[in-house]
C-alpha cells in the first residue's frame, strides 16, 4: 500500500507489503490522504498504482492561551493551532448561564467575542473540526467577568448646604441593575487626601453624601464596579460649590421709619457676608 497527502502527487510518505492492514505514523493534521495499492514484481518493480481509498486525519486539539483583551461588550480569544492547516474550522463557545452561543473561524487561533453584556460573568471553550466535519474535544479557554461600562447621564441633583446627591442614567450597552457605583467627593481637583463617598446601584439611579461644609468647593466622580472589582471612572463636572446654609430669622425687624427699615437675624455658618433685600 502507498500514502499520498495529495492525489498522483508527490513521493509517496508511507509504504507496506502487507496489504490486511497496515500504520502510517507522521501524518499531518486535518489532512487528506490518498491510498493506493501497487504490486511488486519478481524483479523488485512496482506496478502501476491505484487509489484505493481517502481519509482525512483529524485536526489537533487546540491549546489554551490567556485572553487578549475583556471589555464591557466583548472578549479577545487566544488560542494555539498546534500545527493545523489553514483550512481547519474552529468552532468557539461562549457560555453564559444555561445560554450558549457560538461563534465560527477558519485557520486562526484568535476571535473576538461581541454583543455581551457588561459585568456578566462568562465561560468559553473551542473546538477543532477536520475537512470531514469531526471535532476534537472542547478545549477550555476560561471564564471572566465582562468590564462594567463608565457611567453615563451623570448630574448634581437636590443640592442642600451640608449634602450632595449625584444621578445617573443608561449606559451603552447598559450594565445590569445590580451593578455598584460609588460617588466620590473631593476638596482637591485630583482626590487626593480625604475622600466622601457613597455606594449605590444602577438601578437606583443616585447616591448621595451627607455631611459636607457649607461654602466649600467639592469635587465628583462616579464609578462603576464590576464583580472582579475592577472600575470605570468618570468624573461628574469640574466642580460645585455647596451652598451656604440661611440666616436665622429672629429677630427681624428692629425698626422702620419713613426713608428706613433696620433688620437684624442670626449668623450663618462659613458665610462670606450678607445683603438685605427689601
Amino acid at each position: 500500500l502507498l500514502i499520498f497527502p495529495v492525489k498522483w502527487i508527490g513521493p509517496a510518505v508511507g509504504f507496506a507489503a502487507d496489504i490486511s492492514s497496515c500504520d502510517f505514523a507522521g501524518l499531518l493534521p486535518d489532512t487528506t490522504y490518498y491510498i493506493a495499492s501497487s504490486a511488486l514484481n519478481a524483479a523488485g518493480s512496482l506496478t502501476a498504482s491505484a487509489v484505493v481509498s481517502t481519509f482525512s486525519t483529524l485536526a489537533a486539539p487546540p491549546g489554551a492561551l490567556p485572553m487578549l483583551a475583556v471589555q464591557a461588550s466583548s472578549v479577545a480569544l487566544a488560542w494555539d493551532t498546534n500545527g493545523n492547516p489553514s483550512s481547519t474550522v474552529y468552532q468557539v463557545r461562549t457560555l453564559q448561564q444555561s445560554t450558549q452561543t457560538v461563534t465560527v473561524v477558519i485557520g486562526v487561533g484568535t476571535a473576538t467575542i461581541t454583543g455581551l453584556t457588561p459585568n456578566t460573568t462568562y465561560s468559553f471553550s473551542v473546538l477543532a473540526f477536520n475537512r470531514s466535519g469531526t471535532a476534537t474535544e472542547a478545549a477550555s479557554l476560561g471564564s471572566t467577568i465582562t468590564a462594567a461600562s463608565p457611567p453615563t447621564g451623570l448630574a448634581f441633583a437636590d443640592l442642600s448646604p451640608g449634602a450632595l446627591t449625584a444621578r445617573w442614567g443608561a449606559s451603552n450597552p447598559d450594565n445590569p441593575g445590580s451593578t455598584v457605583y460609588v460617588l466620590t467627593l473631593s476638596t482637591a481637583s485630583d482626590f487626593s487626601g480625604a475622600l466622601l463617598s457613597s455606594a449605590g446601584v444602577r438601578a437606583s439611579g443616585q447616591a448621595t453624601i451627607a455631611g459636607l461644609s457649607a461654602n466649600t468647593t467639592y469635587y465628583a466622580q462616579v464609578t462603576a464596579v464590576n464583580a472582579a472589582g475592577n472600575s470605570q471612572r468618570v468624573l461628574l463636572g469640574s466642580a460645585f460649590t455647596a451652598s451656604v446654609s440661611a440666616p436665622e430669622p429672629s429677630p427681624g425687624i428692629v425698626s422702620a421709619s419713613s426713608d428706613s427699615v433696620a433688620a437684624a437675624g442670626g449668623a450663618a455658618a462659613n458665610a462670606a457676608g450678607y445683603s438685605l433685600q427689601a
